[in-house]
């Protein structure tokens, strides 16, 4: 890691900055799995095998600025005007290369340490095997900057500002490479004007307004080129042989991601700085997305990186700080914010109104739990309305026979389930008012991940030497989805650990073993009603779905839960010791302090914690939580000593 700086002024007025950082990280992975591993008893034949992984980065940061300020001139221009320009060019450059060597087959008792210093121990794999072959790959990411800004302020009262950037990233083709973003803003200090002299309640008040466009190239490299790999084989004259695919459909016409920013905003402090008032109305529009849209699988893939889309979020954002209490041994002040924000895709391209996403919690083979459409905000949730579980009034009874049928006009859920309709299983809501449940007509929007509102307050205190802050955040009216309902209230994995809240389904089979109700040749067949219903009494949940990860894991409005919540995020308390004692013990300030984080949150969730989000690798399905690790409450300990 090296880095250098250098600072040079010409004039009073002319300065220039250049600094230069060169990085090198090189990382190497090394893993061992024994013949106890899944790895090795999948992969390795039960024998040992050892892999390493070798990525090494380079990185060049060099920027340089020139910038002219009149703020030490002399004279009535200078007294009256402020002027500052600023001129400036920026480079990042970032070489990275990997390599992988696995190797199968060690001895067994062979330790970790021999293996990975004598790789040669194993062996090779071989052409037929279908794990990972060596590999290595090299990932080059370039960016040129220039950038400029004047500022300029007339006796601090009318301020404007200016800007421009270019851009230039090789994660685009050379037909876009360039990117051009201006910037714009005005200020004016209204308190400073004579009209205001006698409102001596305001101390300071300023109105401004922005406009300006921002860049995003955050995608994988090279999207817009046809690459291919080594990864597929092809079984030719009984052998395996490899072959050259690329897994990624080339866009040429991938561009710079943008997004217009428009601010109007009201600064205010009031009664001799007790009180700070700041107001600000927005709109944002982000055009050209950079995101994955899916493609007719007619093309071999599934999806494509394209630039498609339009965004907007509007909002009102309050911020409000004062000093509540200010005597000679107490004090007590206060920071509250709270922001609105709607967001809505205004557009999805010329041919698109709407798709389908899969957040992945049960891989892709699920069901899509989410939709991106126009109109609708980014994360709105996906899937069928769940309605509890069939009852008994829903099927008629043939006690000569002991078969139960669903009733003419009810909705029948077989095709989704894979599974006969019975006394105590799920039941979906039928949207298009048949009696069939079929994913393109019964499915709709339950709930999204935008909350309607957000903020938060934080207090502090002092009285004498003691101190003590408390900070709380709250989100209202956003959804999360709790696919752990989905998964551990099924019977997906024979034998599995379900819910608690499962204890509470419908039973099948009393407590002695005898069956109650079952699938006899595809027809339901049980005890009577009322024998039914009396051992299902106070039941709640419906009986645990048995099939695949595509019927069990459909989801539905009951894994769709309120994520509001108010949090206690932290609180400290200290304690300074008295001047006198301190400087006794030639210190001047010695402060002892404890703080807990995470000290509880007030929410109707069922789940671990509502701040949750497993699958932030997709932009579009947010508010996912599947198996997350729930917060941990900290408490921590410290002294402040100054000498």
């Amino acid at each position: 890691d090296l880095s250098a700086f250098a600072d040079y002024r010409f004039t009073r007025w002319l300065s220039f900055r250049s600094t230069f950082g060169f990085d090198y990280n090189n990382l190497v992975a090394n893993n061992f799995y024994d013949t106890l591993t899944p790895t090795s008893r999948i992969s390795g034949g039960g024998l040992p095998l050892a892999i390493i992984n070798t990525t090494q980065a380079n990185t060049i940061d060099n920027s340089n600025v020139f910038t002219y300020s009149n703020a030490q001139g002399t004279g009535r221009f200078h007294e009256h005007n402020r002027l500052t320009v600023i001129l400036g060019q920026e480079l990042y450059k970032n070489d990275t290369t990997a390599s992988m060597i696995q190797t199968n087959y060690f001895p067994v008792g062979t330790t970790a340490q021999e293996a990975l210093a004598n790789m040669n121990l194993g062996s090779a794999l071989n052409s037929s095997s279908p794990e990972p072959k060596p590999s290595t790959k090299e990932v080059p990411t370039h960016m040129l900057s220039f950038f400029s800004r004047a500022t300029y302020a007339f006796d601090d009262k009318y301020m404007l500002a200016a800007s421009l950037r270019a851009d230039g990233s090789s994660a685009f083709g050379s037909k876009y490479h360039w990117g051009y973003f201006p910037a714009g803003s005005a200020a004016w200090r209204i308190s400073s004007e004579n009209f205001m002299s006698k409102v001596t309640w305001v101390t300071d008040l300023k109105l401004r307004g922005a406009y300006g466009m921002a860049g995003n190239n955050r995608i994988a490299p090279f999207q817009y080129l046809t690459t291919f790999g080594t990864g597929g084989n092809y079984a030719l004259n009984q052998n395996l042989v490899t072959t050259y695919g690329s897994n990624v459909l080339a866009n040429t016409a991938l561009e710079w991601e943008s997004t217009t920013s428009r601010d109007i905003g009201l600064d205010g402090t009031f009664f001799n700085n007790r009180l700070n008032v700041s107001v600000d109305v927005y709109k944002n529009t982000t055009n050209h997305l950079l995101v994955a849209a899916p493609v007719p699988t007619t093309t071999g893939y599934t999806s494509q990186q394209q630039s498609v889309g339009v965004t907007e979020n509007k909002g009102l954002e309050v911020q409000l700080a004062g000093r509540i209490m200010q005597h000679r041994s107490f004090t007590w002040s206060a920071n509250f914010n709270i922001s609105w924000n709607k967001n809505t895709i205004e557009s999805l391209g010329q041919n698109e109104t709407y798709y389908y996403a899969n957040s992945g919690w049960a891989g892709s083979s699920n069901l899509p739990d989410y939709i991106v459409k126009k109109g609708q905000p980014v994360g709105a949730m996906y899937g069928y309305v769940s309605e509890g579980f069939y009852q008994l009034s829903d099927f008629t009874y043939n006690p000569n026979t002991r078969v139960y049928s669903l009733n003419k006009g009810e909705p029948n859920n077989g095709s989704v389930t894979a599974s006969t309709p019975m006394p105590g299983t799920m039941k979906y809501k039928s949207i298009s008012g048949d009696s069939v449940i079929n994913a393109n007509t019964d499915q709709r929007i339950l709930g999204n991940a935008q909350p309607k509102f957000f903020g938060g307050l934080s207090q502090n205190f002092t009285w004498k030497g003691f101190d003590a802050s408390v900070f709380i955040n709250f989100q209202y009216g956003n959804k999360v989805y709790n696919d752990n309902k989905l998964e551990f209230s099924s019977g997906y994995t024979p034998g599995a650990t379900l819910l608690g809240i499962m204890k509470n389904r419908w039973h099948t089979v009393d407590q002695n073993g005898n069956a109650y109700e079952q699938l006899v040749g595809g027809q339901v067949v049980g005890a009577s009603p009322d024998s039914l219903a009396a051992l299902n009494k106070g039941a709640r949940y419906w009986i645990p779905l048995v099939g695949s990860s595509s019927t069990t894991f459909s989801p539905n409005s009951w894994a769709v839960e309120d994520a509001s919540f108010i949090r206690i995020n932290n609180i400290t308390i200290g304690y300074t010791l008295p001047a006198g004692l301190t400087h006794s013990l030639h210190i001047a300030r010695l402060r002892v302090y404890a703080t807990v984080n995470n000290v509880a949150v007030i929410t109707g969730y069922s789940g671990y914690d509502p701040e949750v989000n497993v699958r932030n690798q997709n932009p579009v399905t947010p508010g996912v939580d599947y198996s997350a690790y729930p917060r941990s409450r900290s408490f921590i300990g410290g002294v402040n000593v100054t000498f």
